[in-house]
């Protein structure tokens, strides 16, 4: 029998006896103090099928886990107002029972919840009053039945940042890259539901591309890929383009003028990443020298970044085409102001309205200084006085598609 005179007060509960507790005390490992204690929770293995286990309020500063393990039907644990300073949490991976986790009022910095993923149960989740710098939510968005999770609740210390930072779901859209992040961005002011502090900023740190491939493969990736696809609005899709292909390292060939989804098509279904973007690669120059075929929008192709790629092949057509598109711009006059998006998705026209800081509108006096800059570059353009209504838009008068006009429309308001 231990000689310890240090002990803890444990408030437990086994499935049958419903809510009655019993309490009962026990001592602290070897070496505890009354203000140092530590416990490896062996006790916990001479109760059959704990319920509920409470060891709040023990000035514990160091808890193993790990007899909790074989805890299969715990559905409640506190350990909270306590010392500690760090916690594995990996024993509660088998706890798929457990529904309310009660970590508040101690001294942790840091907490990897990746084990409570498996907790499939589990409903209350209190990490409030710790002394965190930031905490990782992505496991917790596995957890269908999460109800409340209170993380920055805390007054004696600076609001830890909620991030996510790794595999958020089972379920595509599920990887944490730079696409779901601009796609969460976009739904101004994202907070999951079971989040307590409505007021969070939650903030993404984006996986690389080469690191999900090797974690899920490009069949995961593209999985992934294809479900944001599906969520994004019309206005949102041609960023999220270049986003994804400069994160994919190939930024110079942002400039399809068409739906992600079609661009998500042509990535591998397996293989290793270096070689899946000299596939995808070449997929997207042949979609690209396509697009420039058929007389479209050369808007974001840019020639001195295409020649050191590639890309390069595309050159050729690309000046034929920027000759061809300007020549086929008509500027519409309307109560006295120019609408200028027809010159603003040109290559060339948008070049030269950027340096001159023009937006869409302009009053009609503007007009000399237009063709003057366009002379530079030996183009003229037509002006037709027409009664133009902004509000019931044609854009079939356009050489870009809806994605396009819609990023450029988006950009210049």
């Amino acid at each position: 029998m231990s000689t310890n005179k240090v002990t803890l007060t444990v408030r437990c509960a086994i499935e049958s006896a419903d809510n009655f507790h019993f309490l009962f005390k026990t001592p602290a490992d070897k070496g505890s103090t009354f203000d140092e204690r530590t416990s490896d929770l062996e006790w916990v293995r001479e109760i059959k099928d704990p319920f509920r286990i409470d060891i709040s309020a023990n000035r514990l500063t160091k808890v193993d886990l790990s007899p909790l393990s074989s805890c299969r039907k715990l559905d409640y644990l506190s350990l909270g107002d306590n010392r500690l300073k760090s916690l594995d949490l990996s024993p509660l991976e088998s706890c798929k029972r457990l529904r309310n986790l009660d970590l508040s009022h101690n001294y942790l910095k840091e907490i990897d919840l990746s084990p409570l993923s498996g907790c499939e149960n589990l409903t209350y989740l209190y990490l409030q009053e710790n002394i965190f710098k930031k905490v990782n939510i992505a496991p917790l968005f596995q957890l269908e039945n999460l109800s409340i999770a209170v993380i920055q609740l805390t007054h004696r210390a600076p609001r830890p940042k909620v991030v996510i930072d790794s595999l958020m779901s089972s379920s595509p859209p599920n990887l944490n890259d730079v696409v779901y992040g601009y796609l969460i961005e976009r739904k101004a002011g994202f907070v999951p539901k079971w989040l307590y502090n409505k007021d969070s900023d939650v903030e993404y740190e984006p996986q690389t591309y080469k690191e999900l491939v090797k974690k899920f493969g490009w069949d995961g990736v593209k999985k992934h890929l294809t479900a944001v696809s599906k969520s994004l609005r019309i206005g949102d899709e041609f960023k999220t383009q270049q986003l994804l292909l400069t994160a994919l390292g190939i930024p110079e060939l942002a400039c399809y003028d068409g739906h992600l989804r079609d661009l998500v098509k042509l990535l591998p279904d397996s293989g290793s990443y270096d070689d899946g973007i000299i596939t995808f690669r070449s997929e997207i120059v042949r979609v690209l020298e396509n697009q420039l075929k058929q007389g479209r929008s050369t808007l974001y192709f840019d020639v001195d970044a295409l020649s050191t790629t590639s890309g390069s092949v595309l050159i050729p057509l690309l000046l034929k085409q920027r000759n061809r598109e300007m020549e086929k711009v008509t500027l519409f006059v309307n109560k006295g102001r120019i609408d200028l998006l027809p010159l603003w998705i040109t290559g060339y026209g948008s070049k030269i309205l950027s340096a001159l800081n023009y937006g869409r509108w302009v009053p009609a006096a503007y007009l000399p200084e237009i063709e003057k800059a366009l002379a530079t570059v030996n183009h003229e353009v037509t002006i037709e006085k027409v009664v133009y209504d902004a509000g019931n838009e044609n854009d079939a008068i356009y050489s870009a598609s809806r994605v396009l006009l819609s990023h450029v429309r988006r950009t210049l308001s």
